[in-house]
């Protein structure tokens, strides 16, 4: 079995919310702002499987549905699969590659498209 699935409102980690808050005296009164922001879907999560790209402006993540496992790239959900490894970004940060296995094949999936299924693939890497 893969790791323990744990759910992390990812943008709660972001974002919970933003306030501030000033120092007084002692029976002062003071106001406090706060402003709401949208959580959108909450996924559970495979833990270790969270990446964020080499210039810190995109993020992705392994999460379940049911029995299946799919990627999430920058909140938008890609296709569901029997299981996922190995999301990683291109060193520019342009690209996101994974591998994923239907039934008994495993495919790599690059920008969202499928390659050619086979017994067994590596981990996709990409070249500096």
């Amino acid at each position: 079995m893969r790791c323990r699935v744990m759910v992390i409102p990812l943008v709660m980690l972001l974002l919970l919310a933003n306030g501030y808050a000033q120092k007084v005296e002692e029976g002062k009164a003071i106001r406090l702002s706060t402003k709401e922001v949208p959580l959108g879907k909450i996924h559970p999560i495979i833990e270790e499987s969270f990446v964020v790209s080499p210039d810190g402006k995109r993020f992705a993540y392994v999460a379940k549905r049911g029995k299946k496992e799919l990627v999430v790239v920058d909140g938008e959900e890609g296709k569901k699969y029997d299981e996922v490894w190995g999301p990683i970004f291109s060193p520019d940060s342009k690209r996101f590659a994974y591998k994923a296995r239907r039934g008994n094949k495993w495919l790599v999936v690059v920008d969202g498209e499928e390659g050619k299924e086979y017994d067994e693939v590596w981990g996709p890497i990409f070249s500096p």
